[in-house]
């Protein structure tokens, strides 16, 4: 299988982060100096490690992805506001991650990244989480789109 065959498969299996990932980086991943292409020594340690994909072309998971059963929520309740007719803006789709996330699993809000930093569900998370999710993007009403005919 090659580096091509690869990157088509990682993006099927995760679209979250490897939807940019390119044949290139995955041909660094592989040894080719013996006869047999195996992965490098240095990717299958990263692997051993925590599963880190050892690129930046999108790999950054968030902090949520260890916790599928969160995310599920959030998309049934904004997905089931949508199919009602209600309009999801990035105030009440902020409103509705940090209100789950706040019954489900309130030890991530405290949770402290390598910076001492903690979660925030910022603008451009919002934005990311409903498009890479949920292929929805933030549109603004327009003055025709209100007026009825």
């Amino acid at each position: 299988m090659g580096a091509s065959d690869i990157a088509i498969r990682l993006k099927k299996r995760d679209p979250v982060t490897f939807g940019q990932i390119s044949r290139n980086t995955i041909e660094g991943w592989i040894d080719r100096s013996s006869g047999n292409p195996r992965w490098k020594d240095s990717v299958l340690r990263r692997v051993e490690n925590g599963h880190n994909p050892g690129h930046n072309k999108g790999g950054r998971q968030g902090i949520l992805s260890r916790h599928p059963d969160v995310v599920e929520s959030i998309k049934k309740r904004l997905t089931f506001l949508r199919e009602g007719g209600a309009t999801v803006n990035l105030i009440t789709a902020r409103a509705i991650i940090v209100a789950t996330i706040l019954h489900m699993k309130p030890d991530i809000l405290e949770q402290k990244f390598k910076d001492g930093s903690t979660f925030r569900a910022s603008d451009s998370f919002v934005r990311k989480f409903l498009h890479g999710l949920l292929s929805w993007s933030l549109r603004k009403a327009t003055q025709a789109a209100q007026k009825l005919p």
